[in-house]
């Protein structure tokens, strides 16, 4: 169930602000105590399809583990396959 959760809200969070920006300070030289760094600024993003596949993957599972999706409920007999919903 956290899983889930968790997968639902980086699935969000992805598709909504897609852009990361991180801040790296890199040493670029070290002579005795003297030390030289560089403060380097990057953006990462997160590809829609990455969101859209974990947003998959946590409605899959709830599916998976308890027969229901969105007020949906599975049902299977040994004759056919019925969709129940209420």
């Amino acid at each position: 169930m956290i899983t889930g959760l968790l997968f639902f809200v980086i699935g969000i969070v992805g598709l909504v602000h897609p852009e990361l920006t991180y801040h790296k300070i890199e040493e670029v030289a070290h002579v005795g105590p003297v030390r030289a760094t560089v403060n380097k600024d990057g953006t990462a993003t997160v590809p829609r399809a990455v969101s859209v596949i974990l947003l998959a993957v946590r409605f899959g599972a709830r599916a998976a583990t308890t027969g229901q999706v969105s007020g949906c409920r599975f049902s299977c007999d040994s004759t056919s396959r019925n969709l129940r919903c209420f």
